[in-house]
């Protein structure tokens, strides 16, 4: 050990010394975590689970992603839902041979479709536009929710089976769901990215 150094400071050691010891008041750690809690803001992107893994398929390599990426990719998984229903429900009339002569209902799957591509082109909007597309993608939204709420009120007098008003509630409440989180990710987008 060099005693040299060790002379230089003892003067500034001997004072350390002999300050007096102090503990922080009682509850000083809590106050603080709450606090913290409180100004947190609110993350875009869940940190664990199957979500984080089909995310980081979209990152470049070794690169945290933003918000505007799983936003993107949130409005890709919504469109690939409706269009997965879409395909099931064509390929479910044509088994039943439930064709055109059912009216509105036939219209279902093509508006199913219909969504999914809505839904893809705005993800992309939001994707290749960033701060000029989040307007048009937060009316694009809105216009989701009405659709959603206006076809299920539509669709409700063409099913002639018991408890039908449960099931078209039902249809409702999950595109009203789905196009508020689309909206809430939009936001908590808007909050980390710009």
């Amino acid at each position: 050990m060099n005693t040299g150094k060790i002379k230089k400071y003892a003067k500034i050691i001997e004072q350390l010394e002999a300050l007096p010891d102090r503990s922080p008041p009682p509850g000083l750690k809590g106050s603080v975590m709450a606090r913290l809690e409180e100004t947190r803001l609110p993350q875009a992107h869940v940190q664990e689970g199957m979500l984080s893994r089909v995310r980081n398929i979209f990152a470049p390599a070794g690169k945290e992603t933003s918000g505007k990426s799983v936003c993107f990719l949130y409005y890709m998984m919504t469109g690939l839902f409706y269009l997965i229903i879409g395909v099931a429900l064509i390929a479910g009339m044509e088994k039943t041979g439930v064709g055109r002569d059912a009216g509105w209902l036939s219209l279902q799957p093509y508006m199913a479709l219909g969504i999914a591509l809505w839904l893809f082109v705005l993800g992309f909007t939001l994707a290749l536009d960033g701060r000029k597309g989040l307007k048009i993608v937060k009316y694009g939204t809105l216009l989701y929710i009405s659709a959603a709420v206006f076809f299920s009120l539509v669709l409700q007098p063409y099913l002639l089976v018991p408890h039908a008003a449960l099931f078209i509630a039902g249809l409702t409440a999950a595109g009203v769901i789905m196009g508020v989180s689309l909206l809430e990710s939009v936001r908590k987008m808007e909050l980390i990215s710009f």
